[in-house]
């Protein structure tokens, strides 16, 4: 009896062990891989878990005369092993289900390894400038459409509802985001680092004619971080420039800092960008630009 006793409690806590390994390594096997899948990732956290969980549901069921033995006799050593044993299951699985989450299983640090092992970054660039009038890759909501104006074709965008532009693909990790945009009336928001796996992540850089303030939304709920005053000349061309580097954001207006501001709560790493428009509002978005030394980019190659 004390051998089956040894061997079930040895299978418990191999189990766990198990799973755990697993789940705590999943940092480094995105590292090894270069597997940027956020909702993968974390449907192996949920089926990690589930499997654990039938594991030891099996194993009980397999040793249930052995259980209710321990549990009879009420011996201390037994009780208090699968009590360990227990407690080993609810960690693990609460990690599984929730470490993602928390932002223990892929901190934004993670990417700073993956640039630390790269010798030689790559330089991907993303230029736009709608100059053949046609805004081609790009999803376009109610109200947006590319005209002609000054000379110039510009992306231009007005709705009576918020409305989104942006250019298919899932994105980059750190990366630097220009653009000029001249605001007619109302207000905007340049979302980036925007991603829609396994839900909704960004951040807002909102606007308008008074002020700016920068906001994170993660799946659909939004908090707002910081914002100042900021006044907007109507039917004048303004240079934006973001800076996303890790945790760090930087806003430029015109190559005069505004915004320099660490997310150290819980930072979004990855996503592509977008334009949004207030309702009853006029903007025009024109030379936008990404560039971004890294790795392991995701983008689209736009198909023009």
């Amino acid at each position: 009896m004390g051998t089956r006793r040894t061997v079930s409690l040895l299978l418990c806590i191999s189990f766990a062990l198990a799973a755990a390994t697993g789940i705590l390594f999943v940092p480094v096997i995105r590292l090894v891989i270069g597997l940027n899948n956020e909702s993968m990732w974390r449907m192996i956290h949920f089926y990690s878990s589930d499997a654990l969980a039938v594991l030891i549901c099996f194993h009980i069921i397999l040793n249930r005369k052995a259980l209710m033995n321990y549990l009879r006799v009420a011996r201390i050593r037994s009780i208090l092993s699968y009590a360990i044993a227990a407690l080993i299951f609810v960690g693990v699985i609460c990690f599984g289900l929730y470490g993602s989450d928390l932002g223990i299983a892929a901190p934004w640090h993670e990417e700073e390894l993956r640039r630390a092992c790269l010798q030689e970054p790559t330089l991907i660039s993303f230029p736009e400038d709608f100059e053949d009038g046609k805004a081609d890759g790009w999803t376009l909501g109610p109200g947006w459409e590319v005209i002609h104006e000054d000379g110039n074709y510009v992306l231009s965008g007005s709705n009576e509802q918020w409305s989104s532009a942006y250019p298919k693909g899932s994105g980059w990790f750190n990366y630097t985001f220009t653009t000029r945009v001249k605001l007619t009336s109302g207000e905007f928001n340049i979302g980036f680092r925007r991603s829609e796996t396994p839900f909704r992540s960004r951040y807002l850089l909102y606007m308008n004619g008074e002020g700016f303030g920068l906001t994170r939304e993660i799946n659909e709920e939004y908090l707002n971080l910081t914002g100042e005053q900021l006044i907007l000349e109507p039917y004048k061309w303004y240079e934006v420039k973001i800076v996303s580097d890790g945790a760090n954001i930087k806003f430029y207006l015109d190559d005069e800092l505004k915004l320099d501001y660490t997310d150290s709560d819980f930072p979004i790493i990855f996503g592509s960008f977008a334009f949004d428009v207030g309702p009853g509002s006029h903007v025009r978005f024109d030379d936008i630009d990404v560039e971004a030394s890294e790795f392991t980019q995701m983008v689209v190659s736009l198909t023009k």
